[in-house]
């Protein structure tokens, strides 16, 4: 399917392509998904919470809220770690440590009426089961957590 804001996307499971997104300075692929189903439209919302994201989300923000969300969990996560904690999740000082403890995965946008939702997903060194997410909403961030939050 051709979409007027998305260009060409496939169906597996929703509407996908793949985008890039800027984070933590560098400039990362990710599979971008639009959820809804095969035969049914695109909603508005998901077209908006796409380009606001683009274009009016401060990614400085999220990469904030990702540091501290990883300061509030990472004495747990070294703790159930134990002798490997070091190396997954290693306690750091700046946010720019981030970019070598999450990598960013998936965009989602939510198929959703009358609000612009997104999730993003994560790979994390911390959880690999699990991972990371960022749920923004009408462009705020709305929580950070495991991944389950943004699906």
């Amino acid at each position: 399917m051709r979409d007027v804001i998305f260009g060409e996307l496939y169906f597996k499971y929703g509407w996908k392509r793949k985008d890039t997104i800027k984070i933590f300075g560098e400039e990362r692929e990710v599979n971008l998904i639009v959820s809804g189903s095969e035969g049914k439209e695109i909603l508005d919302s998901q077209r908006e919470a796409y380009v606001n994201f683009k274009n009016r989300v401060n990614v400085k923000e999220i990469e904030i809220a990702i540091y501290k969300y990883y300061l509030s969990i990472c004495e747990e996560y070294r703790d159930m770690l134990e002798e490997d904690a070091d190396e997954f999740a290693p306690l750091i000082d700046s946010i720019s440590e981030m970019a070598k403890l999450v990598n960013p995965i998936e965009m989602v946008l939510l198929r959703l009426e009358n609000i612009r939702e997104i999730g993003i997903l994560f790979e994390c060194s911390w959880d690999i089961d699990a991972g990371l997410a960022v749920r923004i909403e009408n462009e705020k961030i709305i929580e950070v957590g495991i991944q389950n939050i943004a699906l």
